[in-house]
């Protein structure tokens, strides 16, 4: 051992002279200099080693030591150290490559090589010994430049039989072996960036695609190396996407995505204390770029629209139908990568969308399994994405095909309303939440229609129908209203603020928001939205929120009881009246107004009197009584309000107080309530004068006190409180 490192030693400080000596050694097939000349090349300083690179091609510019020595070699040894000769001009070729001046030399070896040696390197390449040196050579003569890759593209017959052979011969007891050294031969086209070379070398297909087969026998470290040579020298280029399909093909990308899912064996598969991003990192960075990046990636941009939008059965095929393959070989979406790369190429290429989700490849059908699960959740992100533009053509330029990109074919009502209706907290949860992102996205479409057609009003017929039909969709696919109105008996409150609970309002809301005549071909009945075990009042803040929201979306909501003992009314104004949350407090103000004015049961004043003042406690009741009463007797206060006016107008003491609007019907409703109480507790009694005061000043005080008389015969106490509220006005005096 110690002898072998001394000899190694003196071979790592050859001079130029003994290099010489060594080069004309008579006794030998100058196999010594040519051994020693590479052998200083890989393990000497790279100063010395230049220099005395540097030194030689000055002495031999035709490189004629090599030249003799292969030929020697084959003639004379029957090719047996030939390995040493194309090691030896693999140096030269190297060097020439870093330094200047070493170019010419290397320029004249490398077409030497190509030309006269050509027959001579096929023979190499069959040789099972030679074939690494002499694809090592051949890359580095590659290397060169563009004018010697052209050259190389000539004369080589990349037809040979052996290429295929060569591309899968793999020896994982060595670092750089025969497929290591092919797919370098392969890459030094690539790695040389210029777009006429690289495309005059993919032309070659199967040269190239041989180098993907079978990767998952390759080792981690040969794995690292050519993905990185893919993502920098054919994703980064300058390249045509149809340039980059050669490379990245149907059976390139399918051995990338067996690489995401399967497990790498070796002590470097994952991420080490080398830094070293692994082998999975890799490839899906290489995939992320091919399907999420339109200016780097595979992904062919659809042609903007021309001409007007077309209602028509048939559809085009879509521009991306690798990338659509490989979104539908993506079946493992609880893995984290897998799941972000199909969103990433959903988000590139909308126009796959519709034979994507016509065919997706997930398991739907309600399970308590983690995969159904991950499922649910893959598909929910696949909703939220942005619908496809309208400006966009291809696939999606007939709108019937939209639709199918706006609602996938896979979400169905057999298989959301067995979720909707599992008896598991979790499948309930998963559904509603993909409910709830199928109903934002088609808002979304149904929003992005309305703008388009401002921009462009020729299409309002085709965008028309464009709507109707996912209006339909969404009618045919999700279950109906009362399915979700039964899953507020299912729903707790009070675990972490009723998540499920707030998904069943959000969901209701979004239904009103987008097709109110489609889910709800009657008035909104509020009741059945509250939960069965909790008032409003009694409601978390966020659920009280989402509730109003409901309402507020609500084209026309009942408003009277329904023969219940609290009123929709009665409800709001109760939580306006007692709620701290300035935006609740607000919110109910506006749903109050609204009911009053829709219903026509006060006039816009009135309507306005009637929340003047919030009301206390005992104050809530008798309001909401009054609305169920006015439910009930509507008619009959009526016919009251209509007398009473008569006899205001009639009176002449009235005076000019009888010319104002009639009292609504709520406030006959109102006193009838109040002359039904019998013990008036005092912030009652306030409030109703406070009210009344109010009212006094938009409606006929006249009528209001032949309303009051007419009610409060037996209630002098009552009387007295009318008087003293509507005196007030003109007195000043408080009650």
């Amino acid at each position: 051992a110690v002898v072998g490192k001394m000899a190694a030693e003196d071979e790592s400080k050859l001079d130029i002279e003994e290099l010489v000596v060594f080069l004309k050694d008579p006794t030998t097939v100058v196999r010594p200099g040519l051994r020693r000349l590479a052998h200083v090349w890989r393990t000497a300083d790279a100063a010395y080693a230049e220099d005395l690179l540097h030194r030689f091609v000055l002495a031999q510019p035709t490189c004629k030591s090599i030249l003799e020595g292969w030929e020697n070699e084959r003639v004379y040894n029957q090719g047996k150290d030939l390995g040493i000769v194309f090691d030896a001009a693999t140096t030269v070729l190297e060097f020439a490559t870093r330094r200047p001046s070493g170019r010419p030399v290397g320029i004249f070896l490398a077409r030497a090589i190509l030309t006269s040696q050509i027959k001579h390197v096929y023979q190499s390449l069959g040789s099972h010994s030679l074939a690494k040196p002499t694809l090592t050579m051949l890359a580095a003569c590659v290397a060169l430049g563009p004018v010697i890759a052209h050259e190389a593209l000539a004369a080589f017959d990349f037809s040979l039989k052996i290429l295929p052979e060569l591309a899968q011969r793999r020896n994982t007891r060595q670092r750089h072996d025969v497929r290591h050294a092919y797919t370098a031969f392969a890459l030094a086209f690539l790695r040389l960036g210029d777009p006429a070379v690289v495309a005059a070398a993919l032309k070659h297909k199967e040269f190239f695609t041989a180098i993907f087969q079978h990767l998952d026998r390759d080792t981690p470290g040969y794995l690292r190396y050519l993905l990185t040579a893919i993502r920098d020298h054919v994703l980064h280029a300058r390249l045509a996407k149809t340039a980059k399909l050669v490379v990245l093909s149907n059976g390139t990308l399918d051995q990338l995505i067996h690489l995401l899912e399967a497990p790498i064996d070796g002590p470097d598969a994952m991420d080490d204390d080398s830094g070293l991003p692994s082998v999975r990192q890799l490839a899906y960075d290489v995939l992320l770029e091919a399907g999420g990046s339109l200016a780097d990636g595979i992904v062919f941009a659809p042609k903007a629209l021309s001409g007007p939008l077309r209602w028509e059965e048939s559809a085009a095929q879509t521009t991306n139908p690798v990338l659509l393959r490989v979104l539908q070989s993506l079946t493992r979406v609880e893995n984290r990568r897998i799941r972000d790369l199909a969103l990433a190429i959903l988000n590139a290429c909308p126009d796959v969308a519709p034979a994507y989700f016509g065919k997706a490849a997930v398991t739907l059908e309600p399970r308590v399994s983690t995969r159904w699960l991950s499922n649910m959740a893959f598909l929910t992100l696949c909703l939220r994405a942005a619908p496809p533009s309208l400006a966009i053509r291809g696939a999606l330029a007939h709108l019937p095909s939209r639709v199918d990109a706006v609602l996938p074919a896979a979400v169905t009502r057999a298989m959301l309303g067995p979720g909707l209706q599992h008896a598991h907290s979790l499948i309930r949860h998963a559904t509603l939440v993909l409910v709830e992102a199928l109903l934002a996205r088609a808002g979304t479409a149904i929003k992005a229609a309305a703008e388009w057609v401002q921009q462009s009003p020729r299409d309002a017929a085709a965008v028309g129908q464009y709507v109707t039909a996912v209006k339909d969709g969404l009618a045919k696919r999700l279950p109906g209203v009362e399915t979700f109105f039964a899953l507020r008996h299912n729903c707790d409150i009070g675990a972490s603020y009723g998540i499920e609970y707030g998904l069943v309002l959000r969901v209701l809301r979004h239904m009103l928001e987008i097709a109110p005549d489609t889910f709800f071909v009657s008035k909104f009945d509020f009741a059945k939205l509250l939960h069965p075990k909790a008032g409003l009042d009694a409601l978390p803040p966020a659920l009280q929120h989402g509730t109003l929201a409901v309402l507020a979306a609500a084209p026309d909501v009942r408003w009277d009881a329904g023969g219940a003992a609290l009123s929709p009314f009665g409800l709001i104004y109760g939580l306006w009246s007692s709620t701290e949350h300035e935006e609740i407090k607000a919110t109910c103000r506006a749903l109050l107004l609204r009911i009053l004015k829709t219903a026509a049961l006060a006039s816009e004043a009135e309507a306005a009197s009637w929340l003047a003042v919030p009301a206390p406690g005992p104050a809530i009741s008798i309001v909401n009584s009054a609305f169920v009463l006015l439910g009930r007797e509507l008619y009959a206060c009526l016919d009251r309000v209509t007398t009473a006016q008569s006899k205001a107008l009639a009176n002449p003491e009235g005076g000019a107080q009888a010319v104002l609007s009639p009292p609504s019907p709520l406030v006959a409703a109102f006193l009838t309530v109040l002359a039904k109480t019998d013990s008036l507790e005092l912030p009652a009694a306030a409030h109703a004068t406070s009210l009344l005061l109010a009212l006094s000043l938009t409606v006929s005080p006249a009528a209001i006190r032949a309303l009051a008389a007419e009610t409060f015969a037996s209630r002098s106490d009552l009387a007295a409180l009318v008087d003293a509220a509507l005196n007030q006005d003109e007195t000043g005096e408080p009650y």
